[in-house]
């Protein structure tokens, strides 16, 4: 429940588009809002491991489901934005304690006994958007307050079943040293963190282009569903195959599945689109429970922590990767400001029709056949620049370090060390 409620974001998003009219790269930027806050987890997990017991599970709950009782009173997208940080503070805190725990139990075969408890999250992740697209589908935003109740109501069950727990490092020393795991954890880092942002292109993508060609709300928010529910199967099976093969071989064969997959995903038409995302979940989440062992294993004095690092600051990195390359600014400009929601397109015939009716229009409604999705989709789908336009980002033009994977992995291992070690000499001098 706390995972669906973390994760009903991608069911919304073609309302958002269409009924009220937000720029894709708003639209891109919920996302990215709901997801940042998740690079966090590290330190989350750090201080879970301090802790120990179930004082995060709890706050991160409480937080996840006032998220989605706040989105469905306040709908102005600064408001949402900080409203979705607060939801992914929320996941923040909940998931490297949880992991940690479940991870206690696992005392035989680890990787299927992980993959069955992340069954629970993904079913949530996969049911969350088709419900959340049906219900704001019908009945408009407020009704993601329905969403929240049946995660409130758990709260008393897991305050008494979950137990209290103690600190790790009542027994253990509170320091770690990140130099004797910074190339290994560099590697899971940068696969996990190529893999989550392939899972958000995906979940925020697929949506928008099927209702853009034609689809319904509802099937656009339940092409998420199957994506993410067919890969609960992956998952599982990933951990049952690691007790026989050893992970590595189910990271190679995946990775590659994975790659084919999303080939067939751009050059294919729509009607093949349910059987690629089907293969896509398979092989995107089959190494889901993997790869949070692994950061586990690296880091065996902190747990939590390892999850966090495996899972959230990985998700946190994906979803910057979401955000678009841009193009020169001064191939850009910006319409729809005339009605208030200014959004920075790429320069098209099109487009400078539209500017010249937003001389004339008096009214929104006189301006939205021109800015509809039909028009967007005509110029980023299909090409046609005379009947259509398509979105820039707005930081067009300021980019001016654009590193290559490895530049990017090696800079952010060699400034992960210095962090790390600064944190190390500030725990070590306020002990």
């Amino acid at each position: 429940m706390n995972d669906g409620l973390a994760n009903f974001l991608p069911g919304i998003l073609p309302f958002l588009a269409v009924d009220r009219h937000m720029p894709l790269p708003l639209v891109g930027s919920l996302m990215t809002a709901l997801l940042l806050a998740q690079t966090l987890q590290p330190l989350s997990g750090l201080w879970a491991d301090h802790l120990g017991g179930r004082r995060l599970i709890l706050g991160g709950v409480l937080l996840t489901a006032l998220g989605a009782l706040l989105l469905s009173i306040f709908h102005r997208p600064l408001v949402m934005i900080i409203v979705l940080i607060l939801t992914g503070l929320g996941n923040t805190l909940f998931h490297p304690q949880a992991l940690s725990q479940a991870r206690k139990l696992a005392t035989v075969h680890p990787g299927l006994f992980m993959s069955v408890f992340l069954v629970g999250g993904e079913l949530g992740r996969a049911l969350s958007p088709a419900a959340a697209g049906y219900l704001v589908g019908h009945m408009g935003l407020t009704a993601l307050s329905l969403m929240a109740l049946p995660l409130l109501v758990s709260l008393p069950a897991l305050f008494r079943y979950i137990p209290l727990g103690t600190s790790l490092h009542k027994a253990r020393s509170a320091t770690f040293h990140w130099r004797g795991h910074g190339r290994r954890a560099g590697w899971l880092i940068g696969f996990s963190s190529v893999r989550s942002a392939t899972i958000y292109e995906i979940v925020t993508l697929s949506p928008i282009v099927w209702h853009a060609r034609g689809g319904s709300l509802v099937s656009a928010a339940s092409l998420v569903t199957v994506f993410i529910g067919v890969g609960i199967a992956g998952n599982l099976y990933g951990g049952y195959l690691s007790a026989k093969t050893g992970r590595r071989p189910i990271v190679w064969v995946t990775t590659v599945l994975a790659a084919v997959a999303l080939a067939l995903y751009i050059a294919l038409p729509q009607a093949y689109l349910w059987l690629i995302l089907s293969v896509l979940g398979v092989a995107l989440f089959g190494t889901s429970s993997l790869t949070m062992l692994m950061g586990q294993d690296i880091f065996p004095d902190n747990p939590a922590m390892g999850s966090g690092v495996a899972l959230g600051l990985a998700n946190g990195l994906g979803a910057l990767m979401v955000m678009p390359l841009q193009t020169p600014e001064n191939q850009t400009v910006v319409i729809e400001r005339s009605i208030g929601r200014p959004g920075r397109v790429l320069s098209s015939p099109y487009v400078d029709k539209i500017l010249a009716q937003e001389q004339q229009v008096t009214q929104p409604e006189d301006l939205w056949p021109w800015v509809a999705g039909e028009k967007n989709a005509a110029a980023a789908l299909n090409g046609d620049w005379d009947q259509g336009f398509a979105w820039a980002g707005q930081v067009t033009g300021l980019i001016t370090d654009i590193p290559t994977v490895r530049q990017l992995l090696d800079r952010m291992e060699r400034e992960a060390v210095d962090a790390w070690d600064q944190l190390n000499q500030n725990m070590s001098t306020n002990r």
